[in-house]
């Protein structure tokens, strides 16, 4: 008969390896006093304007009441994902109808879900509407614009870039 040799034991039964998800936060507003850098910039009259701030990992959305002597931060809580080295890029795309009425739409990093939000009182509340996918083709993401013909006609068109290359 043949002698067996043992050549390994087994001491248990693996763990399956978990993957930790990213933690999922609403964009933090920035506190009073906080430098900003306008990028997009849209007066509704001589008084009131709504703005972009994109020098930040995330966009954050400003209005002014006082013709841009001051501007509040007035983001809407889009979740970002956060994961050890910062947060993820989000963008955001907008449509100012009005000094009351905006909707803005996030673009983050791939195969990611964005919400479009609706203010119709200067950002001091926002209305979530459904999470839509930003899917993208390989390593390239997407950028969305918000076009509008009216308050009653909207649309929201997603843009995917690429190009051909080595």
């Amino acid at each position: 008969s043949a002698t067996r040799t043992a050549i390994s034991t087994v001491t248990s039964t693996p763990e399956p390896e978990t993957v930790q998800e990213p933690e999922q936060k609403p964009i933090a507003l920035y506190p009073a006093g906080q430098p900003v850098v306008i990028d997009h910039l849209s007066m509704i009259d001589a008084r009131h304007g709504w703005a972009i701030d994109k020098e930040a990992q995330v966009d954050h959305i400003l209005h002014t009441t006082d013709g841009g002597q001051t501007w509040v931060d007035i983001t809407p809580p889009e979740l970002i994902r956060i994961d050890p080295d910062g947060y993820f890029v989000s963008a955001a795309s907008s449509f100012f109808l009005n000094a009351e009425t905006a909707w803005v739409y996030y673009t983050s990093g791939e195969y990611e879900f964005g919400t479009l939000w609706r203010t119709q009182d200067g950002g001091r509340s926002w209305e979530p509407s459904w999470r839509l996918p930003s899917i993208t083709f390989g390593p390239v993401s997407p950028s969305a614009v918000l076009e509008f013909a009216d308050a009653q006609h909207r649309w929201l068109e997603m843009r995917y870039g690429g190009g051909l290359g080595s």
